[in-house]
């Protein structure tokens, strides 16, 4: 009977989806990604401090039973603030972290538009968008990240690419 048990809670656990654990491990891997592919150019990796500080206040426990998970995040220079949005097929993220502190909530970084390609991973749309519709002054590079996690394996695949807005579209 205690061998039932202790089988039926590891099966519980095992199929809790993402834990803190999973979570902090899949950060690493877009990291590492992300530096792999040249979207930056420094070991230091500040977007990654903050998914370890989100996974630590327990802001990520609502991705559950998570296969695929996709992230949004991007840094204005002038105001030192940094945008981010996570999500999967059932719920999301959004978030701003500036001076040491979040705010949560919608932000106007991302518009449906752009989340809606990256869930695709339609990359060839995402590049035509990127030149024909970045004409902003100084648009935000955004790095945008899917996440498949299956058989205990993470699979990252990372994309950098300039923001794009067309009014008619995006308002």
């Amino acid at each position: 009977m205690k061998i039932f048990i202790f089988s039926i809670i590891l099966i519980l656990n095992f199929n809790n989806g993402c834990t803190k654990n999973t979570m902090k491990e899949v950060s690493l891997a877009i990291s590492k990604q992300q530096l792999k592919e040249k979207l930056r150019s420094k070991v230091e990796d500040p977007f990654n401090e903050i998914r370890m500080k989100l996974i630590e206040s327990d802001h990520l426990n609502n991705f559950q039973n998570c296969d695929t998970l996709f992230f949004l995040e991007t840094y204005e220079y002038e105001s030192g603030t940094f945008y981010g949005r996570i999500w999967n097929l059932k719920t999301s993220l959004d978030y701003t972290y500036h001076q040491g502190k979040f705010s949560f909530g919608k932000n106007d970084v991302f518009t449906s538009y752009a989340c809606e390609l990256v869930e695709k991973w339609d990359i060839k749309t995402i590049r035509k968008e990127e030149k024909e519709n970045s004409t902003m002054i100084n648009p935000f590079f955004i790095n945008g990240s899917r996440v498949i996690l299956k058989e205990n394996k993470i699979k990252v695949d990372c994309i950098g690419f300039d923001e794009f807005f067309l009014l008619e579209r995006d308002k």
